[in-house]
């Protein structure tokens, strides 16, 4: 069985559990270290973003930088968040960031807070060709409906509306997160499992086919 945790970025394979660790450089003072962490640490996996809660444009080559490390797998987190000040710059950093997926062919996780429709109309525009997961995603079945639309996954921590979880399984768009709760990934597991009344080995294998497909490995 396959865990994916986007938060804390967990790979849950029966007994053994894999780490990907999630970089904010916006709070970053010193790359260095950072760098040296992930080069000396083959075996774990990272992704590495600047976040909307401190969008720096100043760590963009940083972003580059540590993108060229082959154990960095992801892009994010990045995003959009209204209840945060500074939306014009977080709105650039976030396209920065998604052309940045597109030319190393990453995929891009997302913080999205109350900025819908402005996430949907930038990934129209921007008409991307690497994978966008919406993380933490709490919204209603309409929502669900009009990002899955769009071609982006949603990821669901222990708290989330059923009908756009059903919405995301039966687009084969679904992944499974503790986001930073302090629970375990495999109580959340079961909880979705029943929820969509479906087999523990039934979900574990479409999580296992998102995973790959989006090229975190």
């Amino acid at each position: 069985m396959i865990f994916y945790d986007i938060h804390s970025h967990q790979l849950f394979d029966n007994k053994d559990i894999v780490t990907i660790k999630s970089i904010d450089l916006g709070v970053v003072e010193d790359i260095v270290p950072i760098k040296d962490e992930i080069i000396h640490q083959k075996d774990a996996l990272f992704s590495v973003g600047i976040h909307p809660w401190n969008p720096d444009r100043d760590k963009i080559l940083e972003l580059r930088e540590l993108l060229r490390l082959e154990n960095v797998v992801a892009i994010g987190e990045a995003g959009l968040d209204k209840l945060k000040p500074d939306l014009t710059i977080q709105r650039q950093l976030f396209e920065i960031q998604a052309q940045i997926a597109e030319e190393t062919g990453k995929p891009l996780i997302i913080h999205c807070v109350k900025a819908w429709s402005e996430l949907l109309e930038t990934k129209k525009r921007l008409k991307p060709s690497t994978i966008w997961i919406v993380h933490g995603f709490r919204g209603g079945e309409k929502l669900a409906e009009q990002l899955i639309d769009a071609g982006m996954y949603l990821s669901f921590g222990a708290f989330f509306n059923p009908e756009s979880l059903k919405k995301a399984w039966q687009a084969k768009r679904l992944f499974v997160e503790t986001d930073d709760k302090p629970i375990d990934i495999q109580d959340v597991y079961a909880k979705i499992s029943k929820t969509l009344s479906i087999s523990p080995a039934e979900l574990s294998g479409e999580l296992a086919k998102n995973f790959y497909l989006c090229a975190l490995k």
